[in-house]
């Protein structure tokens, strides 16, 4: 059989070449090569998927540990945020609380800064009235004690708030109040 096989090689390789073509070029292999190269491609296959599925195996084992080390930092950032977040918040809270009350304390103090400043404005109109009551009464030649106390009454009153009418110029010169 052998002999048979390399007899017919042999005619197919020289018609080939009759024919122009290269005998090389083509493969003569029987049943048994073709059988035995399948079987040798079937394990080079198997061994390089054993290979690369130890090497996914091995890539996802470390992508594993890295994942669960990311997430044990993030739990961690995560936790010390929240601190930090919590501290600047009372921190907040406290200077909010500290503001409102130097602004409470200034409002207050603004307040009776008001109050003293209106209470002399007071009192200076309340001075600037007699003094001018006072000048016109000391320079009118003919003035009666009747209409000093009357003038001095009417601008004491009158500072005072005094729900008084204003005299008439005759009441003042009669002495009369109302």
């Amino acid at each position: 059989m052998a002999e048979k096989k390399a007899e017919l090689q042999e005619r197919l390789r020289n018609a080939l070449i009759e024919e122009g073509e290269d005998p090389d070029n083509f493969i003569f292999t029987g049943a048994g090569d073709i059988g035995l190269a399948l079987q040798n491609l079937s394990t080079k296959l198997e061994n390089k998927l054993m290979e690369n599925c130890a090497y996914l195996l091995e890539n996802s084992t470390k992508l594993e540990k890295r994942l669960v080390e990311n997430c044990a930092n993030l739990g961690g950032k995560l936790v010390e945020n929240c601190d930090d977040l919590l501290e600047s918040s009372a921190k907040l809270e406290n200077r909010l609380v500290e503001n409102c009350a130097n602004l409470e304390g200034k409002l207050a103090e603004n307040c009776a800064n008001r109050e003293g400043k209106l209470l002399e404005l007071h009192e200076r109109t309340v001075k600037h009235k007699y003094e001018g009551r006072a000048i016109i009464l000391d320079g009118a030649s003919a003035g009666s004690v009747a209409e000093c106390s009357i003038s001095f009454r009417w601008s004491h009153e009158d500072c005072a708030g005094s729900d008084k009418k204003k005299l008439t110029s005759e009441q003042k010169n009669a002495g009369k109040l109302e």
